[in-house]
């Protein structure tokens, strides 16, 4: 098979919606080992 921008294209078409559906359909595992912390603004200082 030649390798070429037109290929690449296409394989990538294929492989955008396939990577974002399987993206949001997946699990998220941080609330296991972080927590969140609200913010009032942008920027946070830690002591």
């Amino acid at each position: 098979m030649l390798i070429n921008k037109s290929v690449l294209d296409l394989a990538f078409r294929g492989f955008k919606p396939v990577y974002s559906q399987a993206n949001l359909e997946a699990s998220s595992e941080f609330e296991k080992t972080a927590m969140t912390v609200p913010s009032a603004s942008r920027d946070e200082t830690c002591a």
